[in-house]
């Protein structure tokens, strides 16, 4: 595995990579749903940074990859603060999973709705986001608009039965308020004729026992049926035969007054066969004495809208099946204190290369440590040990010096063979356990003891060189670290 560095103080410490993935077939599957996904999918870990994404994830939004990349999840939605994402993301960690319907905004500053599932995920044994989102504005504009339709087709109703009701009382008194009423209820039946068969959703009018007395041309179109060869029919005869029992409840409870109104989603069979989804929106209508006399039904068809459920979900169970595959090692390993061999689950004593192997994608290359190499072949040993010995601690050094990126100022004060004291402001450049290397305008001597306060933590040395840089009067020098008790000695 891939691994960063990181320093803290004087020592080192080594941090997987946030995403390595593995060239396995399990891995090029997943690739290859992850990046044709028609819905945006991104992995974004607990601080809100999104570490992957796909192709319609920067797209949707207006951004380039290198845009994208740039982002966190507070840059796509500022519509919350800060403080409300991250008590939302504390949220998800704590149930595993969430789904919303969110509002993001593009480069472009335009404003989206967006339906966003979330699910909580293990990613190289750290706990990230994974989510899956879709642009959602249509259809929100959509459910205005028939919010709109709808509210308005009940304000018609209100007013005809308003005007229904006046004009009853005028014909008791007057024939001419009768032949002015008949006149304004004509004008009323033509509005409400018009805006229903003129109307952009199905809609039919019920008579009580379920027939239909009347059916608009936007749903003969949609199931199908021409010449107006619904009226007459009963609604549960066009109704799948799954919803019938549902729908039949729902009718027969609206027509006893035991509920204003009903929404459902319900399946319908057209006069080809074919199925066709919609959302029902059914209410009853009452006379002027609150008898309930039909009942209207607005039909809107959502069968794309369920199709791409449908996509979604089987999506989901694919990219599911796909993280699944990637396997992980974790847990406590029972093991012999003396061969060194791993139990498995059945009870068998296996090599622990042979039980990594079977339950991980690792893989083993072997070779010989300079312990078992002198135990067991002393001669090449002796031959080669001070070779690998001195390579190692290179090696090491190499791995525990730390190079500043920064470098720091100490104030170091000076003993050279007589006693005398001389204080000096050096600047560290890189530093170990072992040693240091430090720039300096004093001319400091070989041999000489240092000891000097770093601000981090005080240190004795001896001066091993001292070379002279090329720029001005500035010495370069490479201190060698003391015990208390070599510093003693020296």
């Amino acid at each position: 595995m891939n691994k960063k560095v990181v320093r803290e103080g004087f020592t080192l410490k080594e941090q997987p990579n946030m995403v390595d993935f593995k060239n396995d077939e399990a891995e090029v599957r997943f690739r290859s749903i992850f990046e044709q996904s028609p819905y945006g999918i991104v992995i974004i870990d607990t601080r809100g940074k999104i570490i992957e994404f796909n192709q319609t994830a920067h797209q949707d939004h207006g951004y380039s990859r290198e845009e994208f990349a740039k982002l966190n999840i507070f840059d796509i939605n500022p519509f919350q603060s800060p403080t409300e994402i991250r008590a939302n993301m504390r949220e998800v960690l704590r149930k595993g999973k969430s789904v919303v319907e969110v509002k993001h905004r593009s480069k472009d500053g335009r404003v989206r709705d967006m339906h966003v599932s979330t699910h909580v995920v293990n990613l190289d044994g750290r706990r990230v986001f994974q989510a899956i989102w879709h642009d959602i504005t249509e259809r929100k504009q959509t459910e205005k608009t028939l919010r709109s339709y709808r509210e308005h087709l009940e304000d018609l109703i209100t007013e005809r039965t308003a005007e229904l009701s006046k004009v009853n009382k005028e014909l008791q008194t007057d024939i001419f308020r009768r032949k002015l009423a008949e006149t304004r209820l004509k004008e009323s039946e033509e509005r409400f004729r018009r805006i229903f068969e003129d109307g952009p959703l199905g809609m039919v009018v019920l008579k009580p026992g379920d027939t239909i007395l009347s059916a608009n041309k936007a749903l003969h179109d949609m199931l199908r049926f021409t010449d107006r060869t619904l009226e007459g029919r009963r609604l549960i005869d066009i109704t799948h035969r799954g919803d019938r029992k549902k729908t039949a409840d729902h009718i027969r409870q609206l027509m006893k007054g035991e509920i204003p109104l009903y929404q459902l989603e319900t399946r319908f069979v057209k006069n080809n066969g074919e199925i066709l989804w919609a959302n029902t929106i059914t209410t009853a209508l009452r006379n002027e004495r609150e008898e309930i006399v039909y009942a209207l039904s607005m039909i809107e068809d959502i069968s794309d809208r369920k199709l791409a459920e449908q996509k979604q979900q089987v999506l989901i169970h694919e990219l599911q099946d796909a993280l699944a595959k990637i396997k992980l090692l974790r847990g406590l390993l029972p093991m012999c204190a003396w061969c060194k061999k791993v139990r498995d689950d059945n009870g068998y004593w296996k090599k622990v290369e042979t039980y990594v192997e079977e339950h991980s994608d690792a893989s083993f290359t072997h070779g010989i440590c300079p312990d078992c190499l002198k135990k067991n072949d002393p001669e090449t040993y002796d031959n080669y040990g001070g070779r690998i010995r001195t390579e190692f601690k290179k090696e090491r050094r190499k791995h525990e010096r730390i190079t500043l990126k920064e470098p720091f100022s100490c104030v170091a004060s000076l003993h050279i063979r007589e006693a005398k004291n001389t204080v000096f402001k050096a600047t560290v450049d890189n530093i170990s356990e072992a040693g240091a290397c430090m720039q300096t305008d004093y001319p400091v001597e070989t041999n000489a003891i240092l000891m000097f306060r770093s601000g981090l933590k005080d240190k004795s040395g001896i001066v091993k060189w001292s070379k002279k840089l090329p720029s001005g009067n500035r010495y370069h020098v490479g201190i060698k670290f003391l015990s208390a008790e070599g510093l003693g000695k020296a």
